[in-house]
């Protein structure tokens, strides 16, 4: 008999968000979503949008992390994390460090 490759559950796809002073990266398994600043102003709209399709696309996904440039101003980090959690996600982990 031939053996079935293992597809790991849905829920436990990768869902990291990078936020950088050029922008918001978003990385949903092996695809990397860039969504650059406009006129210096970070994208909030276009990240919850995307977000919320990578929820439509993973409904049963909770969780997600967010690393963030140490130079970036705390606040933009609860702007992250407000756009998981009005995405769906209500499981958010902090990565230390910045982004890698």
């Amino acid at each position: 008999t031939q053996e079935r490759p293992i597809i790991p559950p849905k829920a436990e796809v990768v869902l990291k968000l990078d936020i950088t002073s050029r922008g918001y990266r978003l990385t949903v398994d092996k695809q990397i979503f860039d969504i650059p600043m406009i006129n210096g102003i970070y994208d909030d709209a276009a990240l919850v949008s995307q977000l919320e399709r990578v929820r439509q696309i993973y409904p049963e996904k909770l969780d997600g992390t967010i690393a963030m440039e140490e130079s970036l101003p705390y606040e933009r980090l609860i702007k992250g994390m407000d756009a998981y959690l009005m995405a769906g996600f209500i499981q958010i982990a902090v990565l230390t460090g910045g982004p890698k």
